[in-house]
């Protein structure tokens, strides 16, 4: 699985030093944590998590959490790309997945 972060993101340094990641991938019903973490510096007090095997945060109550090894890092324009491979993961199938299209939630 890949995810890609602006090169100016205030966390791209801890990403880049970190050797496993957690992929939340939110539910319908969760905006309010996008938009926590749409901010610059998001305030990880405010999120209902736990850590997980890889001591990597668990958003609780989302679509899908996925706990990844860091594989390689691709530079590509404004963003650095990261390729990884899913450890562990879980899947709640009666959620569903907040999807951000438009400048918009739909």
């Amino acid at each position: 699985v890949l995810f890609s972060l602006d090169i100016k993101a205030s966390s791209t340094n801890n990403f880049k030093k970190s050797k496993f990641f957690s992929i939340n991938i939110l539910g319908k019903n969760q905006t309010d944590i996008s938009k926590i973490f749409a901010k610059k510096y998001p305030k990880w007090k405010m999120i209902n998590y736990y850590l997980g095997e890889f001591k990597t945060p668990i958003i609780k109550n989302c679509l899908a959490n996925l706990e990844c090894k860091k594989i390689q890092l691709l530079m590509r324009g404004d963003h650095i790309v990261f390729i990884c491979e899913i450890s562990k993961a879980s899947f709640k199938d009666k959620i569903k997945p907040l999807i951000y299209f438009d400048s918009n939630y739909i």
